[in-house]
């Protein structure tokens, strides 16, 4: 038994470190995919419904409305928006103030409204606007109803693309562990013909290359882990504001997911090839 435990090692050394690579993969799949989820709400629930409000409101009136709007499921927040403080963020935009050779304020006063993620998208836009036109004091709602159907479309595209490519590398897990344990027993075979004659069941003849590749798979995930951590390390820099948006819970998943797929790739890998 423990020579064939010695020969199962040195043949999954290479396997090992192979298997390493792929998890390594794996996590960086499931990390941006868990990220992108996350960018992709953080950006859709930032994108807001501009509501131009009527010249002559008093501001009794402009308080109610952005409350009965703060109440509403749909709403995540919403911030008033005085014809002041709208002329000078477009004398910053434009570099110049439009009322010196207009001689009057342009602008009206809006209230800007965010969205929950789940309604931001076209279809359900349409209906919170169809419900905020029953309050009088809106003149018109304005949105850029180009940019959120591209963020939609574009989150849907790179979620469909990393999961295709985490199936893609979990058949080479399973190629990579059923070719190493075939190997082995391959190399073992006159050994292992040897221990069924002297009465060895395939039970134990079984039980250390089941075992020592659910080793590597263990040992393979702590070394994959440990590569991603260093690289978040080395990347956290370049990229402080992305890491800021509540990335602890991506991570802690991610390195899970791949202490699990590590144990478990290689037990049911090794079971069939066995």
């Amino acid at each position: 038994k423990s020579k064939i435990t010695r020969s199962i090692f040195g043949s999954q050394f290479v396997a090992t470190i192979s298997m390493t690579l792929v998890l390594f993969l794996m996590g960086i799949v499931c990390l941006l995919l868990s990220t992108a989820n996350d960018l992709s709400r953080y950006v859709k629930e930032n994108l807001t419904l501009s509501l131009v409000l009527n010249e002559d409101i008093e501001n009794s009136e402009i308080l109610k409305l952005q409350k009965n709007l703060d109440i509403q499921t749909f709403v995540k927040s919403t911030q008033y928006i005085t014809k002041e403080k709208a002329i000078e963020s477009l004398t910053e935009e434009l570099g110049e103030n439009p009322v010196d050779f207009l001689g009057y304020n342009p602008l009206l006063a809006s209230i800007e409204v965010k969205l929950y993620n789940n309604y931001a998208n076209n279809d359900s836009i349409e209906s919170v606007k169809a419900f905020m036109k029953r309050y009088p004091q809106i003149k018109e709602i304005n949105y850029q109803k180009d940019l959120i159907q591209a963020v939609n479309d574009n989150a849907n595209k790179i979620s469909i693309v990393l999961l295709v490519f985490a199936a893609i590398m979990l058949f080479i897990s399973f190629a990579l562990i059923n070719n190493t344990i075939r190997l082995s027993i391959h190399s073992n075979r006159f050994l292992i013909n040897t221990m069924k004659l002297v009465g060895a069941n395939n039970g134990f003849i079984r039980r250390p290359y089941v075992l020592n590749n659910v080793i590597c798979g263990i040992i393979a995930s702590i070394l994959a882990i440990g590569l991603i951590t260093l690289l978040l390390y080395y990347i956290q820099s370049d990229l402080q504001n992305i890491l800021s948006i509540n990335m602890h819970q991506p991570i802690l998943f991610t390195f899970g997911v791949i202490l699990i797929l590590g144990i478990f790739l290689s037990l049911i890998g090794a079971t069939i090839a066995i």
